[in-house]
């Protein structure tokens, strides 16, 4: 049987549903058993592949799932990193080495209160832009004043009367927080 050269390939039937189909609705594989391109079409279309791999994990679920419950058990610190980088990576788009930079930038330490903890990522829930790194309450505090302007307006005139608070500093960042909401 002669070599061939895939690249000179315009169509291929696919093993799985017996279509002849354009080569681009095959995958690419290396192969270095290929003795003249040093690559291969995969036997089955695109679709096919797909399809066969929903099948499969449809199959296998159970015993996939069982399988992992038992790793993450065995292995709780590095389930944990994994879930952490996976967290860090698609809900706010940094990795772990972007949070442990803005962590050194800042002391370790909460932007706002300035205590030293556990840190939390703050972002924008509007444009999903990370802001920095806040403590738990701070993070928690300013979501539900971002979410609710008006109400920091009305915290201030409450605390306003009390002699012993610092009411001209909260009355303060409400002008400022209604000015930047208002823009």
């Amino acid at each position: 049987m002669r070599p061939v050269d895939y690249s000179l390939l315009t169509e291929k039937r696919c093993s799985r549903c017996g279509q002849t189909k354009p080569v681009s609705e095959f995958n690419k594989y290396t192969d270095a058993a290929a003795p003249i391109n040093g690559w291969r079409y995969y036997s089955r279309c695109i679709e096919c592949s797909k399809e066969g791999c929903r099948e499969y994990g449809a199959k296998t679920r159970n015993r996939r799932n069982e399988r992992l419950r038992n790793w993450r058990k065995k292995n709780p610190d590095k389930a944990r990193a994994g879930n952490r980088r996976k967290i860090l990576r698609y809900k706010y788009g940094i990795t772990e080495q972007d949070y442990d930079n803005m962590a050194c930038r800042q002391g370790h330490k909460c932007i706002l209160c300035g205590r030293e903890m556990k840190l939390v990522v703050d972002h924008c829930h509007k444009t999903g832009r990370v802001r920095g790194l806040l403590c738990n309450r701070c993070n928690t505090t300013l979501g539900w004043v971002e979410s609710r302007p008006d109400m920091l307006e009305k915290i201030v005139h409450y605390l306003v009367p009390s002699a012993d608070c610092h009411a001209d500093v909260l009355l303060e960042i409400a002008n400022e927080g209604v000015e930047s909401h208002a823009e």
